[in-house]
C-alpha cells in the first residue's frame, strides 16, 4: 500500500477555492498501521528519518526500498512532510518527495552488481497528462532535478504511479518509463480522451528470468451507468481483458 494525497492531506473546498494542506497526524497513523501488518513490516524501515534533508518526521516506513530476485524496489511517499514552507500558503508544500534520500538510494542500487533493474512506486507522477491540474505531479520545484536523476541512473526502468484517474504509458528517456494506472474505479478524468475510449482496469508488470520486462494493461469497458465511477454500475462487471503486452526492456 502506498499513501497518497487522500491519506496524508486535508482539503478545504468552497466556491472558487480548492486547497490541500499536509496533515501531520496522518503520518503517525500510517506508520502504526504498517508496523502492525506483515508482510509490509518485513520490507519497510530503511527510509528517511527526521533531519534527513528537510524531512520533519520519521518517514522510514512511508518511503523505503528493498531488493528481491536481483531487482530493486523503491516505495516513495510523494506527500512527505517537509520543513520547507510554501510561499503562498505559509504551510509545508504538498507533493514533496525526499529527494536526497532517493538520490542516495538510487546510487547505491546502481553500484550494486547484483541488481539488474530499479522500479519506483509513488502516488504522484513525474510526467503529467493532465494540463488542467498544477498538482498532478510531484512538487514542480523538484521535477527538473528528479527527471535528471532518473534519466542518468543506469538501472532505473519504471516509475509506477496513479493520482491522475487515467491510464498512460510513456518513455521518460530511452529504456526508462512511466506508467499511470489510476483507472481502478474512481471517476475518470474529463481530460483523458484516448482514441479507443476510456476504460477502467488494472496493470501488471511482468519481470522475466531472461531480464525482459513487460507491461500488460487489463481493461474493463465502462458498464452502463458507470461512466463516472465504476461502482455506480447497476450490473455485474465484465471480466477485465489484457491488452497486448508492451516490452519496456530491452528498450
Amino acid at each position: 500500500p502506498i499513501a497518497g494525497n487522500h491519506e496524508l492531506l486535508w482539503k478545504r473546498e468552497s466556491p472558487g477555492v480548492k486547497e490541500e494542506y499536509c496533515n501531520p497526524a496522518c503520518d503517525r497513523i500510517w506508520m502504526e498501521w504498517l508496523a502492525q501488518n506483515p508482510p509490509f513490516q518485513k520490507y519497510a524501515g530503511n527510509g528517511p528519518k527526521a533531519g534527513d534533508g528537510d524531512v520533519v518526521d520519521d518517514q522510514s516506513k512511508l518511503s523505503y526500498s528493498f531488493d528481491r530476485n536481483g531487482e530493486h524496489y523503491i516505495v516513495l511517499n510523494s506527500d512527505t512532510l517537509t520543513n520547507e514552507k510554501d510561499a503562498k500558503t505559509g504551510q509545508p508544500p504538498i507533493a514533496w518527495i525526499p529527494f536526497d534520500w532517493l538520490r542516495r538510494d538510487l546510487a547505491k542500487a546502481d553500484a550494486n552488481p547484483d541488481i539488474r533493474d530499479t522500479f519506483i512506486f509513488a502516488h504522484r507522477p513525474v510526467v503529467s497528462i493532465d494540463p488542467e491540474d498544477p498538482f498532478s505531479t510531484i512538487r514542480p520545484t523538484q521535477l527538473k532535478d528528479t527527471l535528471r536523476l532518473l534519466k542518468s541512473n543506469k538501472k532505473f526502468r519504471l516509475w509506477s504511479c496513479a493520482h491522475i484517474h487515467a491510464w498512460d504509458l510513456q518513455a521518460i528517456a530511452p529504456g526508462k518509463w512511466q506508467v499511470i494506472a489510476g483507472n481502478g474505479g474512481s471517476k475518470l478524468e474529463d481530460t483523458w480522451k484516448p482514441k479507443t475510449g476510456t476504460f477502467f482496469g488494472f496493470t501488471q508488470i511482468k519481470i522475466y528470468r531472461s531480464g525482459r520486462i513487460g507491461v500488460v494493461d487489463y481493461r474493463r469497458a465502462n458498464p452502463p451507468g458507470a461512466q463516472k465511477e465504476y461502482e455506480d454500475s447497476p450490473v455485474a462487471p465484465t471480466a477485465a481483458k489484457p491488452s497486448r503486452e508492451i516490452t519496456i526492456k530491452p528498450a
